[in-house]
């Protein structure tokens, strides 16, 4: 190879790597445009969450100096205090409920009081209450079975119509038994039958099954 020939290929090995370097140099360019560019976004993300951050915790009387976490034990705090405060307020609604069923109770105790002329004591209302049911449970008698304030005095007409196929014999009644004998005198197939004696929609009242528990008798066979 001549020395023209060396010089070219020289010149030529120069512009190559000239145009590699001139090629990374703007590759670099273009990394370090797209760096700014995306350090700018965080700048801007991270001072919008600044503001964020100081108006949040002002709310909760702390300063921007406030960390993380301490914000977070102190929403804790508060979420722990907010189900208090709305556990005490359910209790004060059933509070409230319970007090205005007793002031209905107490009226309504007065008012059947002042209906049958009875004197009472004026102490806790549900003493009155039994002592109103006392009073008037005392009313039953076996020669009248219909002076009674439990006695269903269209009974008869249902047992006609065959709307009751059964009656409870309840025995702490003196009018049960003779008002029975009376319908199966009358020619009515009505069934003695024998319940739980339990009330459950007055004050107090024994648990079902408290006085009368059932019995089944199985048999079996060898």
């Amino acid at each position: 190879m001549c020395g023209g020939d060396a010089a070219n290929v020289d010149r030529a090995r120069g512009r190559r790597d000239v145009d590699l370097r001139a090629r990374e140099i703007a590759e670099r360019e273009l990394a370090l445009h797209a760096a700014r560019a995306e350090r700018a976004q965080a700048d801007t993300a991270l001072a919008a969450w600044n503001a964020e951050w100081t108006d949040a915790v002002r709310a909760l009387g702390k300063s921007a100096a406030m960390s993380p976490m301490e914000a977070l034990e102190l929403l804790e705090a508060l979420s722990a205090l907010q189900q208090r405060v709305s556990a005490a307020l359910r209790l004060e609604k059933r509070v409230a409920g319970i007090l205005r069923d007793e002031a209905e109770l107490a009226a309504e105790v007065a008012g059947i009081a002042e209906r049958y002329g009875l004197d009472l004591a004026g102490g806790a209302v549900d003493a009155d209450a039994e002592r109103i049911v006392e009073r008037l449970h005392a009313a039953q008698r076996a020669d009248d079975p219909y002076l009674n304030p439990y006695t269903g005095k269209g009974m008869p007409v249902d047992v006609a119509l065959g709307l009751i196929d059964t009656l409870d014999l309840n025995a702490s009644y003196a009018g049960t038994v003779p008002l029975w004998y009376r319908l199966l005198n009358c020619g009515f197939r009505l069934t003695a039958s024998a319940g739980t004696d339990v009330f459950l929609n007055r004050i107090q009242s024994r648990l079902p099954g408290g006085d009368r528990p059932k019995v089944v008798f199985c048999t079996t066979e060898n």
